[in-house]
């Protein structure tokens, strides 16, 4: 883990064909659908196609996470949401000064 986090977490992308999916940063989302002939339908999605498909995940959305989600492609710290158990894990793996992240606060202490 890095000593400093970063300034933000970059937005997180969904990338994959039928066989496998990713997640990965805008930059690597763009790369993917390149690669892979990918017509973009609206920001932040491609069309269905039979190569893949690439879209932006909305923070808060359907899909959590029980840690810190990273690109794929090069482990920038990816804007996901964590479960509660991603929260201990935060929690417990990271330095305080990483929480704000992910909008993790202190547990508190009952005695």
């Amino acid at each position: 883990m890095d000593k400093q986090p970063p300034a933000e977490l970059a937005p997180a992308w969904v990338v994959g064909d039928y066989d496998f999916a990713a997640m990965v940063c805008e930059d690597h989302a763009r790369e993917f659908a390149t690669e892979r002939g990918l017509v973009w339908e609206y920001p932040g999605t491609t069309e269905e196609s039979v190569n893949g498909y690439a879209y932006a995940v909305v923070y808060g959305g359907d899909y959590e996470s029980d840690t810190p989600d990273t690109c794929a492609g090069c482990d920038t710290y990816l804007d996901t949401a964590l479960t509660p158990d991603g929260v201990e894990y935060v929690r417990d793996t990271y330095a305080p000064a990483w929480w704000h992240l992910w909008g993790v606060e202190s547990a508190g202490v009952i005695l």
